[in-house]
């Protein structure tokens, strides 16, 4: 059995000792007009789990920062509703750390265990589409590069052709300047 702010649609109704309850595949929930209130004696011992469910206009108090908040027996998620609004779900077992940690976070004392807004592990689809930009751009550069450099080792192929020279030196030399063509062709 749990508390709930908002009653689940197409829920059965029951009443308990004159506390209204709706029964859901989930299991027993019961209303609570403001979160302050206590869970009635005559049921607390069922209750195995407390909810919240709230909206915060980001006029009405300071932007939190969105994740997962953690207090006790109680865990919360805060994150953006709307562009104006944060949305916070909390659930616990005990109603005490559930309320408190909405307190905490309502009045900016604790900060997300797990944040939603810090920099992620890895590379955005931004930063790899940069990446790739001037990857693509770095290989054309070296295209250049090795054309200039093809170039020139040719135009020293043909010099050297035209220089006489021993015979061995001469086959030594054009040799390794056919080899060096060959690797940047």
């Amino acid at each position: 059995m749990g508390m709930r702010k908002n009653r689940d649609q197409g829920a059965k109704k029951k009443y308990f000792h004159g506390i209204l309850l709706w029964e859901t595949y989930e299991g027993l929930y019961f209303l609570v007009d403001e979160f302050m209130l206590k869970i009635p004696e005559i049921i607390k011992e069922l209750v195995v789990e407390v909810t919240y469910f709230d909206t915060f206009p980001l006029k009405k108090i300071a932007r939190r920062e969105s994740g997962i908040y953690r207090l006790r027996t109680a865990e919360a998620e805060l994150d953006i509703r709307t562009e104006n609004s944060l949305g916070l779900r909390i659930k616990g077992k005990k109603h005490n750390d559930v309320h408190m940690l909405y307190l905490m976070i309502r009045g900016g004392q604790i900060r997300p265990d797990e944040s939603w807004e810090g920099k992620q592990i890895g590379f955005s689809r931004v930063e790899l589409e940069e990446a790739y930009a001037e990857a693509l751009a770095d290989k054309g550069e070296l295209k250049v590069a090795l054309n200039e450099t093809r170039q020139a080792l040719q135009q020293l192929k043909e010099e050297v052709d035209g220089v006489r020279t021993p015979w061995y030196l001469s086959k030594k030399i054009a040799i390794k300047l056919e080899r060096a063509v060959r690797a940047f062709s």
